[in-house]
């Protein structure tokens, strides 16, 4: 099913709804400079998030949700690092990264509509290995939470609990 945003997807849609002023700061975070613009910024206009080094950098956004990412000597730049891509784009060209991503699902990248990490009800899973005839996730299941019976008629499952007890 295609992504919408809820105004687009319920609300223009919807004649159960209501609207009341108030009066709050906003701004829509659809583009990588309003990100920056919204966040704490370093003696050098710099936005830091996650685990990252900057370096003779200025007016540029730097995240990561996990691996080290060093930037040196690049201005007006936004990097982000997640566990399955790395986006590299002059602050002038990020809002093209919509584009950049229908490239991808052009191409048939997995990236482009997938993530490692799959967030569900009772936790996450993470695919850690994927090969012709097997795969690898590890799993995060919230305490109290259960996930659903599958049966698989093509390939076994093994499970091993690292913490906690699971009752199966």
């Amino acid at each position: 099913a295609p992504k919408k945003s809820i105004d687009y997807a319920v609300l223009e849609h919807t004649r159960k709804a209501g609207v009341l002023p108030v009066s709050f700061a906003w701004s829509d975070l659809g583009e990588w400079d309003a990100v920056l613009a919204n966040s704490p910024l370093d003696e050098n206009g710099n936005s830091l998030s996650g685990p990252v080094h900057v370096r003779n950098s200025r007016n540029s956004l730097v995240r990561s949700e996990g691996m080290l990412t060093a930037v040196l000597g690049l201005d007006d730049v936004v990097v982000v690092t997640t566990q399955d891509a790395v986006l590299v784009s002059s602050r002038a060209a990020s809002p093209d990264v919509k584009g950049l991503v229908e490239a991808l699902k052009e191409e048939g990248r997995p990236e482009a509509t997938e993530h490692l990490r799959i967030h569900r009800p009772w936790g996450w899973y993470q695919r850690v290995d994927i090969g012709p005839r097997f795969q690898v996730k590890r799993i995060m299941v919230i305490p109290g939470a259960q996930l659903s019976l599958q049966k698989h008629f093509h390939r076994a499952e093994h499970w091993v609990v690292v913490r906690g007890t699971a009752e199966v």
